[in-house]
């Protein structure tokens, strides 16, 4: 079992008032050898992935889906023939990657390391923009590819005008990261002539996950893996996961009885 991220999103969008998740003040996180949680907060792994595996799962990956398909009932979620753009190889954006690309969708990356476009072609990206080297990768990348119908921003609001200027006319930005942030309000008028949204996304509910792992399942799936630790190390996995380096999840092994 995985556990949900929220206490009582059970389905649909988020309630009023909704509570933060898991390791937020007032509730206990996940790094322990055991843990007691209500029947309504855990969901049942994927057949075909292990426990570490499967850990990976419940916050970065049902953000990802989250971000492609929106909440339950998925009013437009991603399809075949879809065209995406997602920025950066932060846990986020590569699970956007891949369930996009096993839905049939082009998917275009962005990356500031040149060393990772390999790997990011490898996981199923059919182009990568270094955005260091082109500023205006937005425009850039409506030039080279056409415009895209979602581009998954899991960098932060500093990025939102190059993700305006990326989109399609009539498609749909999602916002979920922190990492950058403007220094002014990002150009309205883009926005405003191409018909566009831009829509938080906060992790997922319960049923969302359950929908999430059932598509992982059948779509044999395999979340990335960085690195893992052993549970007396987790000091320096955290270490690891906050340095930027790597390309994956870092996973923190725990005895199993």
């Amino acid at each position: 079992m995985v556990g949900n991220y929220f206490p009582s999103w059970r389905d649909g969008p988020p309630a009023s008032g909704q509570a933060w998740g898991l390791g937020a003040p007032g509730q206990d996180g996940m790094l322990t050898e055991y843990a007691i949680l209500d029947a309504g907060r855990v969901t049942t792994i994927p057949a075909s992935l292990s426990f570490e595996d499967a850990a990976c799962l419940p916050c970065a990956a049902l953000t990802a889906w989250s971000a492609l398909n929106g909440d339950r009932p998925y009013r437009r979620p991603i399809g075949a023939g879809a065209k995406v753009l997602v920025t950066g190889t932060g846990g986020v954006a590569l699970f956007a990657l891949l369930l996009a690309v096993a839905d049939g969708a082009d998917v275009v990356a962005t990356t500031s390391d040149e060393g990772k476009i390999d790997r990011i072609k490898a996981l199923g990206a059919s182009a990568v923009i270094n955005y260091r080297a082109e500023p205006n990768w937005g425009q850039a990348a409506a030039e080279r590819f056409g415009g895209f119908d979602y581009v998954v921003n899991a960098a932060g609001p500093g990025s939102l005008d190059q993700a305006i200027a990326a989109a399609a006319p009539g498609g749909e930005i999602t916002l979920m990261g922190l990492y950058d942030f403007a220094d002014k309000a990002p150009n309205l008028i883009p926005l405003m002539a191409k018909g566009l949204s831009i829509r938080g996304t906060a992790v997922g509910s319960a049923l969302a996950l359950a929908d999430l792992i059932a598509f992982v399942d059948d779509r044999r799936i395999k979340p990335p893996i960085a690195r893992r630790f052993p549970f007396a190390d987790a000091k320096d996995a955290y270490r690891e996961a906050g340095s930027g380096a790597v390309f994956g999840k870092v996973v923190i092994d725990v005895a199993r009885a």
